[in-house]
């Protein structure tokens, strides 16, 4: 129970209300704790807002409480990740903290400034199902805490003298925390920004901005480095996206050079990124994932509204990006770190989906299977989600409705048909050729795969020979732009694609070899 007599100042008649609402009630002791450990854990390097060391200090000391308000932002939040999660009955659902802190917003409880914008950016990641992106929802949220930061000067160095250097520090934070929130949610659900850089003298993020100190008994800290890193390097990501939402949502869309020029600023920005914020799934890491996923769903953000009248370079960049961002999510699942990750992920997912969709008119069966199986593993991941964040649910519907079973099936038989065609054209050249006499005693050749573990073994020589390595060659550069296919899937295709219209008349051993990888 929170000690009720922290409401002095409101009205009696209003104080009851909060009391009769459950406000003031507050899970068991061990609850609050892991609810505590897990926003410090997994939301706060996303989002760090909070000084830690200072809402320990007074989370600890039962005569001088933290912020109600506060209390149940956090918990709104971190509940999601917690093993009760989304499904958490009674004082643990998400729901049911955002009630209680909404209420105690709406009732006028919270007086101190820096608690009241902490609070509502915190309530402006609940996001239950589609009501929540209404005015009353996470838009309602993010306007308000930017324009309760507007009030107080976050955005003015000027008005930061007054403050303490911690605070400051403090305040810093949380101004460029609903920078990156008004630019995401602007660029995720196409609503026009309320944060203009030109109005603001506020100097960039350092590492000496997320300093709080040491404390041995604190045992909510990680990595403070890559925290204050990934935050910093995420900051830079959106200020160079800061004109992606108009130009998106604008009537005309831009231009192929706005988009090379954009894009080479992205590239430019993750080469320079620091060492630690590089991902790779064999040295994986939850916040470098992040920041990784953010990069290519950005790069398939400024291509995708001109598809596909980009150039072939631009759309298979965006395929690209469209498959790392399923590795990323892959990844993340199976080290059981997919119920952390914030709202952000859904609508990468999505931009990843979208990606793929606009592909499917390829002629190549190999690259069209990839893309069903690619398309099929984020409607999965997105389930899996969906446990976490209940608004996936709904997005997988939407997916599934776009994009059918029997949709794959035409696709399918279409590129098929394309390739029969192609395969008798090459009988009939063939036919015209003069005939070499064969040899008797062919010699095993090898054909190694450029990247590859793959080694196909040809039991034929000559010219067909070189035929078969040309053809193979070219149907591994499409593997290479799908990325994800495994052997067995690239064997299983090129088997069948030399059965069709049996376009080589003789008998091919194919073999599967693992040699050491030339990487």
């Amino acid at each position: 129970m929170y000690p009720s007599n922290l409401a002095r100042h409101l009205d009696p008649l209003e104080q009851k209300i909060l009391e009769q609402r459950g406000v003031f009630d507050l899970p068991d002791r061990s609850m609050c704790d892991t609810l505590v450990e897990t926003f410090f854990t997994w939301v706060a390097p996303i989002v760090p807002i909070i000084d830690r060391l200072d809402f320990i200090r007074h989370y600890q000391d039962p005569t001088s409480p933290p912020s109600l308000l506060l209390l149940h932002a956090m918990f709104t939040v971190a509940s999601r990740s917690c093993s009760f999660g989304s499904q958490g009955t009674g004082v643990s659902s998400p729901r049911s903290f955002y009630k209680k802190a909404k209420a105690l917003y709406d009732a006028g409880y919270e007086q101190d400034p820096i608690p009241l914008m902490q609070s509502t950016l915190l309530l402006g990641l609940y996001w239950e199902g589609p009501e929540d992106i209404t005015e009353n929802g996470l838009f309602y949220w993010s306007r308000l805490s930017i324009a309760l930061a507007q009030a107080q000067g976050l955005h003015l160095s000027e008005r930061m003298s007054s403050y303490s250097l911690s605070t400051q520090r403090l305040l810093w934070r949380i101004w460029w925390a609903l920078y990156t929130r008004d630019r995401a949610v602007a660029a995720a659900f196409g609503r026009p920004t309320h944060v203009d850089l030109d109005d603001c003298t506020i100097e960039s993020l350092t590492l000496q901005d997320f300093e709080e100190g040491i404390d041995c008994s604190d045992r909510f800290h990680g990595d403070e480095d890559e925290n204050a890193l990934y935050f910093i390097e995420y900051v830079n990501l959106w200020r160079i996206l800061g004109k992606i939402p108009s130009q998106v949502n604008s009537s005309s869309p831009m231009l192929a050079g706005q988009i090379r020029h954009t894009a080479q600023e992205l590239d430019a920005w993750y080469m320079s990124c620091p060492s630690k914020m590089h991902w790779r799934p064999s040295c994986h890491k939850f916040l470098p994932s992040l920041l990784c996923s953010s990069y290519y769903a950005a790069i398939c953000s400024i291509h995708l509204p001109c598809l596909p009248e980009l150039s072939e370079e631009s759309q298979l960049s965006c395929l690209n990006a469209a498959t790392m961002i399923v590795s990323v999510l892959e990844t993340l699942h199976s080290h059981q770190q997919l119920q952390y990750t914030p709202t952000f992920v859904i609508w990468h997912a999505l931009l990843s989906y979208v990606s793929f969709k606009v592909r499917l008119t390829s002629r190549s069966p190999l690259l069209l299977y990839t893309l069903e199986r690619s398309m099929d593993t984020l409607i999965q991941l997105l389930r899996k989600l969906s446990s976490v964040w209940p608004i996936a649910t709904p997005v997988v519907e939407l997916l599934q409705t776009a994009t059918s079973n029997n949709r794959f099936s035409e696709v399918m038989k279409i590129a098929r048909s394309r390739l029969q065609q192609q395969a008798n054209s090459g009988q009939i050249l063939a036919a015209e050729q003069p005939r070499h006499t064969p040899i008797r005693r062919p010699t095993p050749k090898h054909i190694l795969l450029p990247r590859s573990r793959i080694v196909v073994r040809s039991m034929v020589s000559g010219v067909l020979h070189h035929r078969i390595v040309e053809v193979v060659q070219k149907l591994y550069m499409l593997t290479n732009l799908a990325l994800s296919v495994t052997q067995e899937i690239f064997y299983r295709f090129f088997i069948n694609m030399l059965d069709l219209g049996s376009l080589w008349r003789t008998e091919l051993t194919l073999s599967a070899i693992t040699v050491p990888s030339t990487d």
